[in-house]
């Protein structure tokens, strides 16, 4: 039996009556929610507490946490990278 490898992501969209903006805005709060897990993935692999890198991100550690939380609502992004914006260069070397 051969299997028909041409069923396109347009046909199976259609198919299934999903809104294509609804997949963009479902991609982009993925996104999000993998570079917030960088975030806080790099700040336990440098061994540094919310609260130190609260100190270098120029915020509290409550905002940090929240960010790692997944709360981005009120935070400024970097446009070109989509982390959060801090007011000097971050150090995350131990």
């Amino acid at each position: 039996m051969m299997i028909d490898m041409t069923y396109t992501l347009d046909q199976f969209i259609e198919d299934n009556g999903l809104d294509r903006q609804r997949i963009e805005e479902r991609r982009q709060q993925m996104l999000e929610d993998i570079r917030l897990q960088e975030l806080k993935d790099a700040r336990r692999g440098s061994h540094l507490t919310q609260k130190e890198l609260a100190e270098q991100m120029g915020m509290n550690q409550k905002r940090v946490s929240a960010l790692e939380s997944g709360d981005i609502r009120r935070t400024k992004l970097d446009p070109s990278s989509g982390m959060p914006m801090a007011s000097e260069p971050i150090c995350m070397s131990p």
